[in-house]
């Protein structure tokens, strides 16, 4: 369901923890798949000069950490996308299942993460229906797989505020 690449892995290797936690983002790809819907952008291929991707995907694996830890007390939450000037991911936890849809919206004074449903929603259109606990395993294994993949390539950053905050949140899950 959801695929990443970090794409700046000699910048990591080389840097601090203090210089990480100063600017924790991770540059590369990244896209939530449903079905034949996708939402992001994702390749593969071999990076051509000076391509380092444009998602943050630090961001977007707190960001949906996050969501299935405030499932607990919010049935719709949505994420910002900050790549973009109005888009949204809005999800909503159902008991057996999360709906995603991708929601056309003014971000002025909302947070990156707003616990609720979007005000006088503008437009909409569904990304896809998924299991609750298959999407709760899906974030909880991209984000083992994110934190241990950081730590491959630089182990000093265990240390740093941001793996910190990411691991403490997935052993609240």
């Amino acid at each position: 369901m959801i695929r990443y690449r970090i794409t700046n892995k000699d910048d990591i290797e080389d840097i601090t923890v203090k210089e990480f936690d100063y600017d924790d983002n991770v540059p590369g790809f990244f896209s939530i798949n449903i079905k034949d819907k996708s939402y992001g952008y994702y390749h593969d291929k071999e990076l051509k000069p000076g391509e380092y991707g444009f998602a943050i995907v630090n961001y977007w694996i707190f960001s949906l950490l996050e969501t299935v830890h405030s499932f607990k007390n919010n049935s719709s939450i949505a994420i910002s996308d900050i790549e973009s000037m109005d888009n949204w991911v809005q999800l909503t936890s159902h008991q057996e299942s999360v709906t995603l849809n991708i929601v056309k919206h003014d971000k002025s004074g909302l947070p990156h993460l707003f616990k609720g449903s979007l005000p006088h929603e503008q437009d909409s259109s569904l990304l896809g229906v998924v299991d609750w606990n298959q999407f709760k395993e899906d974030i909880m294994m991209v984000t083992q797989q994110y934190i241990d993949d950081i730590l491959n390539i630089n182990p000093r950053l265990a240390e740093s505020n941001s793996i910190k905050k990411l691991s403490h949140l997935l052993s609240l899950i």
